[in-house]
Formats: structure tokens, sequence, C-alpha cells
């Protein structure tokens, strides 16, 4: 009689391996995954269907959404996002970003672009990011690489003011020669702090000069001011939609001398 022997060679049968040996004992179920807890030595544990959805996940950004942790999981102590962004340069005030999603008005970026640059975001449209460094940290048309982000108020090593003077700047207008300039900004949230200094020969009866950017709506600031050498208290004034700053020498709207010294200091704060 022949039996299941005459039939085997060698070559058929898988040898013994003692992994095999110790997996088959497991008495493996529903919701259970293998793993080892040494050499030869397995066990199981639950993997119930919450732990295999969030296994399934293939990057760490939809990781971050199946645990529901938002950017604030991106936070490190030094107040900047982790991860960084894809920004590319559009113009010498914009730039597009890969993830536009990510900012608000307000936000700050630190990056390299011909060197280390310090950015407010002014405004988001689409995929462009409208961003200003004032005077001090022009967006150039260079490579921009190391991009960080934050929403915190202050993030390690961002400036607590930019300059804003010059032509290229504040760019004043009403002046012989170059007028005497030290303006500066920051911004807090959604807030323009704006410090106004100007001292210069008066060439005309009126006084502008250039915004980083137009307010949310106009309004009027007391401001002192120096007419012909005359100290008195005046009046600037943004109308909604514009950058222009009009400078007045009295709380009227007075034009200025056309010669001696025209002069202006104060501060102008405003939503945008």
């Amino acid at each position: 009689m022949e039996t299941i022997d005459d039939h085997l060679h060698v070559g058929d049968l898988q040898p013994l391996d003692s992994d095999l040996t110790e997996i088959s004992g497991q008495g493996l179920s529903a919701d259970k995954i293998l793993y080892t807890q040494g050499v030869h030595d397995w066990t199981t544990t639950p993997l119930f269907a919450c732990g295999r959805a969030f296994l399934s996940n293939n990057t760490v950004s939809s990781m971050r959404v199946s645990l529901g942790l938002g950017d604030l999981s991106l936070q490190n102590l030094t107040g900047w996002m982790l991860e960084d962004d894809t920004l590319t340069y559009a113009s010498p005030t914009t730039v597009t970003s890969a993830n536009p999603s990510w900012y608000n008005k307000g936000d700050k970026i630190s990056c390299q672009n011909n060197g280390q640059k310090w950015w407010y975001v002014l405004g988001i449209s689409g995929s462009v990011l409208t961003v200003t460094g004032g005077t001090n940290y022009p967006v150039e048309n260079a490579a921009i690489t190391t991009v960080k982000r934050s929403h915190f108020l202050n993030p390690i090593g961002f400036p607590h003011y930019f300059e804003w003077s010059g032509a290229s700047g504040f760019n004043p207008q009403g002046f012989s020669g170059t007028p005497t300039e030290a303006h500066r900004f920051s911004i807090l949230g959604r807030m323009l702090v704006f410090g106004v200094y100007i001292s210069g020969t008066s060439n005309a009866i009126t006084f502008t000069g250039t915004m980083p950017i137009d307010p949310y709506q106009g309004n009027h600031w007391c401001i002192n001011v120096q007419d012909s050498g005359a100290y008195s208290w005046g009046h600037a004034q943004v109308i909604g939609a514009s950058t222009v700053i009009t400078f007045y020498k009295d709380a009227g709207t007075t034009g200025w001398t056309a010669s001696g010294t025209k002069a202006a200091k104060g501060y102008i704060m405003y939503y945008f």
C-alpha cells in the first residue's frame, strides 16, 4: 500500500523554523498584530480600526490631520513653525507660497533670500503673499530658502522694528533736498504701529509720505509739527484704501509755509 511518504522528497518540505513555530502558537484573532519581544520571541498586541487608520497615513501632515493637532503641534520653543514652506519670488513686494492657507495677515516669516530676511505678511490672495521687511529686508529676485513662519507676537530673532525711510520707504514730498528721516514700524497682529520723525526744508504748502500698508479705514492722528520754525500740534490723515499719509500744520487743512523748517514727529497706529 502506498503512503504519503512514498511521494515526498526532501525538497518538498519546508525546514523546521523556530519563528514559524512560535507564530503558530500565538492564537491569532481579530484586531491583533504580531511583534517580537526578543530573538524568536513572538507575541501579539491589539491593533484596532483607529490605529490602522492612523498608520495608513503616508505623510506627517496627514498624520497631524488624523490626530486633530493643527498648527500648534508645529511650534517649538523659539516660536517658529517646525515645518518649512516653499516660497518663490514674484515681485519686490510679493512671493508665491506652496501653502498659502498656512498664513494670516500679520504673520512673520524668516528665510534666506540673498542673506537673512525677515518679513511681515500684509495680505494673501490665492497663492500670493504680500510681504514687507521695511527698507532693511527687501524681497529680492533670488532663491528663497530655509523658510520658517510664525503666528507668535515675538518669535526668537525677529526684529523689534523695521526702518521705513528714504525714497524706497516713506518717500516724503514737500521738501527741497533730502530731509532727515527716522521712521520705524512694527506690526502687532493686524495693527500697524508707525513712528514718524522727519525734518527738512519746505518747498511746498503740502506735505505727504507713503505708509507700508493702507488702513482698514481712514483716520486722523494728532502729530507734533514744526512750520517755518514754529512748533504746534497738527494732524495726519490716511484715507482708506490708500498708503498716502497727508500732514497738516493744525487741526484743519491749512497749508504749510513753502520755506523754512518743516517737521513732524509722533506715532500713527491703525488696523489693516
